[in-house]
Order: structure tokens, then sequence, then C-alpha cells
């Protein structure tokens, strides 16, 4: 036996290799290595008390059957009918009661508190009585009505909402009526003294229209970024901001035609909050904006585009009209959570077992390809969430052997809302634990556990508990798998909250392309492996806990 002394609360991360093809032996024998290496770093974690390997029972013994149910949890939470988890979807919602469902199939309890109101009208809190954590998450943004009316050229234009354009949340709403201006790509200042605008431009009253990107080549690739897609003078915060700082009441994108980008073909509503605050930001189709600037007189969209590549010229176009009502409205997440309760006098200290459940829909925020693409969010992270409800099974099951006199921490099994917008689930619960802080002995993160090549287990944050090194060490050793110890490690998942993290697994791509696909492309792309983080630092009170005497669990032959 070996013991070690838990006198900061510690934080260590493990990174294993599981997604192949389903079919394939080597994923198979993956999993089989890492729930090996795994399980008894649990019975450290978990157990306070001498259990030997067969006393300490992992409830993992059927690995085909594990792998099967892991892999349904994976396809089912990253299915397009689940609209990319993103908060406030439909299939977000499915996603919260898939989890809590499951949760409650594997026997925990409900872990957070609700509140009832009594015959006298006073409020009591009843704890752990819910699966759901809910908390507000910003608003959603529906367009109550819109207009987007032209008269250029001589020529009158009624555009067709969804079809023709669409109102972005990238602005307000407003009721504009007022002469436009074709004011280029709208770049204030770019390389090699570029401007889209002459200098003294004013735009007071007027409806700034401009083309999506930046100046381009005859084959419609950036001239400003060579090799890559477009510069960061193509982004939409630039091109707003230099029209409303010019005074413009209104602005109009139009995906140019000429590009050679996917994005034209598709309206992007950008639904949050944006540059232009409370006045009107449209996106219109290359097709409608292509027949609205052919009718321009002296100029057709073509002449436009080429004078918008040479900057510092401005058209008047006509009149139009633009009309946008739009209506914010509270979004609230839920953080979805179950408890097994432990034993003895370690029962009051708490191991948080946690993935982020959401993604990010059709790519609304945080996408490397832009919106308007479903980001199914395969291993990132529906591996993370199917390894909590898997585990949550597997964990309860291993209680239910342990006898009285055994001593075991309390666990809560959690997937967090919102973190791809933020890590709002986790610093949320950071804020509204279950039990104080300072009684959370370990967080155990899982972001992005997909795919992990040449059996490679990467274990950082070793250091974060005192003695935890040496009591892992043998445990290590043991396994077949390639150990690595970085020294640094990421803090973009939740166990960048206060809580900390014991694994993380987080370094590869946002998203993989199709659901059905992820399983055997994961394994093809040869993607090096991705490693299970903990953060250096850690709540004040978690940093100062009373001492407990863990041993640990007797490695198998």
């Amino acid at each position: 036996m070996v013991r070690y002394t838990t006198r900061a609360r510690g934080r260590f991360s493990l990174s294993p290799g599981l997604m192949q093809s389903p079919l394939m032996p080597s994923r198979r024998t993956a999993l089989k290595k890492f729930t090996r290496a795994l399980t008894p770093v649990f019975a450290i974690v978990l157990s306070g008390s001498a259990l030997a390997q067969e006393a300490m029972d992992t409830g993992v013994k059927d690995y085909e059957t594990d792998l099967r149910v892991y892999t349904a949890h994976v396809s089912y939470l990253a299915n397009d009918f689940m609209e990319g988890r993103v908060p406030g979807s439909k299939g977000m919602e499915i996603a919260r009661d898939y989890s809590e469902h499951f949760m409650q199939l594997a026997g925990l309890e409900p872990a957070f508190t609700t509140k009832e109101t009594l015959a006298n009208g006073s409020v009591r809190e009843v704890p752990f009585s819910s699966y759901r954590q809910a908390f507000p998450l910003g608003g959603t943004l529906e367009v109550k009505s819109s207009t987007l009316k032209a008269n250029v050229g001589g020529e009158s234009f009624n555009f067709e909402s969804e079809r023709d354009y669409t109102v972005t949340g990238l602005g307000g709403s407003g009721d504009i009526t007022a002469d436009a201006v074709f004011v280029g790509y709208s770049i204030g200042e770019g390389p090699d003294g570029y401007s889209s605008y002459p200098q003294g431009a004013d735009l007071t009253g007027k409806i700034a229209v401009m083309y999506r990107f930046e100046p381009m080549d005859d084959e419609g690739n950036s001239l400003w970024n060579e090799g890559e897609a477009w510069s960061e003078n193509a982004s939409f915060d630039v091109k707003l901001r230099a029209a409303f700082e010019r005074g413009a009441e209104a602005c109009i994108v139009i995906n140019t035609p000429f590009a050679s980008d996917d994005r034209i073909n598709r309206l992007d509503g950008f639904r949050g909050s944006g540059t232009g605050g409370d006045k009107p930001v449209v996106m219109v189709s290359a097709e409608a904006g292509k027949m609205l600037l052919d009718a321009t007189k002296d100029h057709d969209a073509k002449d436009l585009w080429k004078l918008s590549n040479e900057g510092s010229q401005l058209v008047d176009l006509g009149e139009m009209t633009v009309k946008a009502e739009l209506e914010r409205e509270v979004l609230n997440a839920e953080n979805v959570g179950g408890i097994i309760r432990g034993k003895g006098a370690l029962a009051d200290e708490w191991i948080v077992v946690g993935a982020h459940l959401d993604h990010i829909g059709m790519g609304y925020f945080g996408s490397r390809s832009g919106s308007g693409q479903l980001h199914p969010g395969a291993d990132d992270n529906a591996s993370g969430s199917a390894a909590v409800l898997l585990l949550a099974d597997l964990v309860n099951r291993s209680y239910a052997n342990l006898s009285d006199g055994d001593q075991a921490r309390s666990v809560l099994f959690m997937c967090f809302d919102a973190e791809e917008s933020g890590l709002n689930g986790s610093r949320y619960y950071s804020n509204n634990p279950i039990v104080p802080i300072e009684d959370h002995a370990v967080m155990i993160n899982f972001d992005m556990i997909g795919r992990v090549l040449n059996d490679r287990l990467i274990v950082s944050g070793l250091e974060t508990g005192e003695g935890m090194a040496e009591a892992l060490s043998p445990i290590l050793e043991s396994t077949k798998l390639e150990i690595v110890k970085p020294q640094n490690m990421s803090g973009a998942s939740d166990h960048k909250g206060r809580p900390g993290a014991l694994l993380d697994h987080r370094r590869l791509p946002r998203r993989l392309p199709h659901p059905g696909r992820c399983l055997l492309e994961a394994q093809q792309r040869g993607h090096r492996p991705r490693r299970a983080h903990v953060p250096r630092h850690h709540h004040e009170a978690v940093d100062n806990p009373r001492a407990s005497q863990v041993r640990l669990a007797q490695r198998p032959e």
C-alpha cells in the first residue's frame, strides 16, 4: 500500500485515444488500455480506504458493451437533429433531457436545489431536488418585422426577407429612408495606405452599402492575406465601425458575387450583440446585391467591385429604405448534474466529474469556417459528455459494492452548459456550488477526448496535489501506454473555473464535419494526441483544505 496526503486540492489530467472506427480492433484495445489506466485513478481519488483492486470494483468488465454505450452517446448527441447543441435551441434542450435521463438511469440523485412556496407565502429551499441548475445567459434575438426597398437608377426593388436579405444581430432596430452610398469594402485604413473612403468622407444621415470581405485578385482571393482566407480587415467589426463612425444611419452588407468564398451563397444572421449598436445592419445575398448594383447609373456590380479593389471611391446609388424591428429575449441555460453519495469520513469531500454539453450550432460564434454551417460537435464535446454519462453508471456500480466500513468521497457528475460562449456554466457553478467550495477536492474535466494517436497518455497537473505524483506513479508505470508529463497546460475549458480540474482533453480542432463520419475520420486525420489539462491556480479555499489520508489501491499485475 502507498499513502499520500492531499494538503492542497489536487488537479491532474489524462488524455486517452479512443476514437477510431467502431469496428476496428485497435479502438477496442485503446479503450481497454485507457480504462485499465483510468479506473485505478478513480480508486485513488474517490476512496480513502486501503481498498485492494478486488474490493474497489471498478465496474468495468465488459469493454465491448462499454464501447457500444459510449459510441451510442456520442452518435446521439452529435446527430444533425441536435442542431449543434447551441444554447437556446431545441436540440440543446433535448441534449439536456438526454443527459438527465441517463443520470437517472445510472441511479444518480438530483444535484441541485429548488425553491417551493409554502401555504403562508414563505419560500423554502429544497436541496438535492433537481437535476438542473438554471442560470441567465444573455438573450436571443427575434426579428419581428423588416423591410428593404430601393430606388436605384430608375428601377424599384422590394426585397424579400430571408431570400434576398436578412436582418443581422450586428445592429439594432430602426426605420430609415435615406440616400444610399456605395462605400466599397468600408475599410477605413488598410495595408499600403488603402482606404475605401476618400479623405473627409461624410455619411451623416445616409445608408452605407458595402461589399463583404476585402480587396481581391481576379480570382476572388484576398490581396492582403496570401495563402489564407481573409485578413482581419475583412471583419464585420472593421467595416461597420468605419461606416458608423462616418455618420451612417444603417449598413447594408452585400455578399460579394465575385469572391472565392462559399459564404457568399448564404445569409448569416449573426444573432448576437455587435458593433452596430442601435442602428440596423442588413446582409444581402450575392444575387440580390448584384441585381441592385447592376441598376446603378453609369456602373454595374462588376465595375463597382473593381472600384472597391482600388479604394477611395464612393458612388451614390439612390434612395433606400431599411426597417428592422428586433426583440431580444433573456435566454436561460442549464447545467445538468447528478450525485453519488460517499461513505464514511470522506463523504463530505466532493469530486466533480464534468464535461461541457453545448457546442456552437450553425457556427454562431467561435467557428473557424464561419456561420451558416452545422457544427455537430462530435469531439467537442459529445465525446466528453459521453464519458461523463458512461462513468456515472460505472462509478455508481462501484460504489454499490462498497461495504459499510469503506470510505469514499461523494461525486458530482456534471454536464455544463454554455462553455463555448465563455465557460458560463462552470463559472456559474463555481459561484453557486451545491456544497461549500472548500469541500471540493478535485474537478475532473473531459473536453474533446475523441482522438489520440500512438497509445500516448498525457498526464499534467500532478504537482497540484501534495503527494499526488508519488501516489500515481505506480499506476502510470504499470500501464502499457506511453506516459507524457508536460509542464504547461491550457485553461480554455471548464476546469478553469475555481473548483479546478483533474482531467481535461482539449488539443484538437473544434469540430468534425459530420457525426456519421466522426469516429473513423478522427483516427484517419492523424492529429497529435490531445492532452488533459489542469490549471495551476485554484480557488483560495481549495488551496488550504484540511489534510486527509488516502491510501492508494494496489496496482493490478
